[in-house]
């Protein structure tokens, strides 16, 4: 059951009731599960304002922020229990290369070093993969992380160079 006070969703009061599955759940998971501490304290939360604290008594209660009470209570109302105790999927920045640029990547750091050089340097292999037009720019950082996923530092692996 919810109550809603007051024309806009800011200044409306929500005040929680628990359906008895779900205040089911919330004790069971305060007294045997093993759950990170943001979880149980909007879990907490929850319990509070089921018994009738306002979302400032209950933030107080639990100590959060008034502002993490009303979004938990709010949560619960609008999408349910696991709405309000875990957070969405965050979608991240896309991955800067390919799958295909990746491995090209790797096939030239696997190569031999420039002409010159005893070594693939990180500005090296970032300046190869621009000169074959595989990227547009990729930094040297990039090319780092992306062979150390890999697992490979060919700036370690020295090779032999002949001068002529």
């Amino acid at each position: 059951m919810v109550l809603l006070m007051g024309a806009k969703r800011k200044n409306r009061r929500c005040i929680v009731k628990l359906r008895a599955q779900d205040r089911q759940a919330l004790k069971d998971m305060l007294t045997k599960g093993s759950e990170s501490v943001r979880v149980i304290k909007r879990a907490m939360v929850l319990i509070k304002m089921d018994t009738g604290l306002s979302s400032n008594q209950a933030a107080t209660a639990v100590g959060v922020t008034p502002e993490t009470a009303r979004k938990v209570g709010w949560r619960y109302i609008t999408g349910g229990l696991d709405d309000s105790l875990y957070e969405r999927p965050r979608p991240g920045n896309p991955p800067l290369l390919s799958d295909r640029q990746k491995k090209e990547l790797i096939s030239i750091a696997c190569s031999e070093p420039p002409r010159g050089q005893a070594r693939w340097s990180t500005a090296t292999l970032a300046a190869e993969v621009m000169r074959r037009q595989i990227v547009p720019y990729v930094s040297k950082e990039t090319i780092r992380v992306y062979l150390s996923q890999a697992d490979l530092k060919p700036w370690r692996e020295k090779k032999v160079v002949h001068s002529r």
